[in-house]
């Protein structure tokens, strides 16, 4: 055969560099097809590996079955698919249990996801209607706030003041270490400032002044602000006096209850002493504890106590505690109430190893719980007693029990002045809180495919030319 005489293709085809470029063109062009292929159906719209139609909602086979890299695709429920209609229908997205309006950005709801079986239980609003829907602002109690529709920040309602007047709620006594966070969201068209007092279960109260910034909606967490070592029973909160009109809008206030163990020192961590806890002859312990470092011991029939503030029967979610004794016998537990009255139930001991027991049902339904006492045993020596993990979990959002009467209004501007003791807390450093909003990514345009498969030839046959150019 003439060699001389084959194409200058073929002489290109045989360079190594050749048959390398003509390998990624292939490639490429293989890639290209399968793009052409999915985008064939215009309809069609593309996350990951799934195809959706915008149309329906529904998913559609994934982009290829024959390509092994494409990950597993969960399918989604009826009841999701059900759901992802209703949400797109009415311009909603979902992050979590979360609901938000896609053009607002604002929340809507708080919806459990199908399949979990309800919210997240581990916080709850201390507060009721914090939103001031309807046409009422009960169960808040006010000198001269109203109820509005002028652009609330959240679902229908919002409060309204035209002077310094102010919105308050009391509620069953909440220890400030089980308060995760207190926050509001308030509008200020002439951007002034707003008093906000807290009142606790000690007769005391503060009030602190925060800074409204902007003159649209703005949050305000002011968390910080509590007292620590006390219990929360109120929130009060004003609008301001200046030159007319003076209006403030408030919305969504919010107390966020986390699940909290009352008791101090449960796990009797404290050395040698039973610190926070009160006993006749009860001793700390460093045998084998359940949890921790330390637990405490009886060799007898002794009583171990902690009292603390009054709370509602109706706020604790648990009562446990965990015991140990080698001869596994029985064991007191009393409860003592605000009305002076206390009650004891025995509790068998099954177990020589810990135990767990929970004593729940055992307190006294519309009551208020001020104490717990636990004993050991005696009949024939050693007796031995080991207690650890004592817990009184509050974490229920308690009911709310307003106790001041809506006043007539005053003819003029009136003058406020506090007549608690001690005298409130001025804080005039302003706290601008930064407040995270979700944001829908927008998605973007697809390339039409017929465009790549353009560009990858036309790039390949660049590289054709300079390779026969070179050559």
């Amino acid at each position: 055969m003439n060699v001389s005489r084959l194409s200058p293709l073929f002489h290109l085809y045989c360079e190594p560099r050749f048959r390398l470029a003509a390998a990624v063109l292939a490639a490429a062009l293989v890639c290209s097809g399968l793009a052409v292929h999915a985008a064939a159906d215009s309809a069609l719209v593309r996350s990951g590996a799934q195809l959706v139609d915008p149309a329906t909602r529904d998913q559609e086979q994934p982009l290829s079955s024959a390509l092994s890299i494409l990950p597993q695709i969960r399918q989604e429920s009826a009841v999701e698919a059900a759901e992802r209609r209703e949400l797109a229908d009415k311009g909603w997205g979902r992050s979590g249990n979360t609901i938000f309006d896609l053009a607002t950005q604002k929340v809507v709801e708080q919806r459990p996801l199908p399949g979990d079986g309800g919210l997240p239980s581990s916080k709850s609003e201390a507060l009721i209607n914090g939103g001031f829907e309807g046409s009422a602002l009960s169960p808040w109690t006010t000198d001269y706030w109203t109820a509005s529709t002028t652009f609330p920040h959240s679902g229908g309602g919002c409060a309204h003041s035209s002077g310094n007047y102010w919105i308050r709620q009391d509620f069953s006594a909440i220890p400030v270490s089980g308060i995760t966070s207190v926050s509001y969201w308030i509008r200020q068209p002439e951007a002034q400032i707003s008093a906000i007092d807290f009142f606790y279960s000690d007769g005391s109260w503060t009030e602190d002044i925060i800074d409204v910034i902007s003159t649209s909606w703005e949050q305000k967490t002011v968390t910080s602000y509590l007292q620590a070592g006390k219990s929360l029973t109120g929130i009060r909160i004003y609008g301001y006096s200046s030159s007319p009109p003076d209006d403030t809008y408030l919305d969504d206030v919010s107390i966020i209850v986390s699940g909290v163990n009352i008791l101090a020192n449960p796990g009797f961590e404290g050395g040698a002493t039973l610190s926070s806890w009160t006993t006749d002859y009860w001793t700390a312990s460093t045998t084998s504890p359940h949890t921790g470092a330390g637990c405490a011991h009886s060799a007898g029939n002794y009583w171990i106590r902690q009292d603390f503030a009054a709370i509602p029967v109706s706020s604790i979610s648990s009562v446990t505690y965990w015991i140990r004794q080698p001869e596994a016998q029985i064991s007191a537990v009393d409860f003592f109430y605000s009305d002076s009255t206390w009650t004891e139930d025995i509790i068998d001991v099954v177990s020589t190893s810990w135990e767990q027991k929970n004593v729940t049902s055992y307190l006294t339904a519309g009551k208020s719980l001020t104490g717990i006492r636990i004993y050991g045993y005696s009949s024939s020596p050693p007796d031995d007693t080991y207690l650890d993990d004592v817990s009184i979990q509050y974490n229920l959002a308690p009911t709310a029990t307003p106790t001041r009467t809506p006043t007539t209004p005053p003819t003029s501007t009136p003058t406020w002045t506090p007549t608690s003791s001690p005298s409130p807390t001025i804080a005039l450093t302003p706290t601008p809180t930064f407040s995270p909003t979700v944001t829908a990514t927008p998605t973007p345009a697809p390339i039409p495919a017929v465009n790549s498969v353009g560009a990858v030839l036309l790039a390949g046959l660049l590289a054709l030319l300079l390779l026969h150019r070179r050559k």
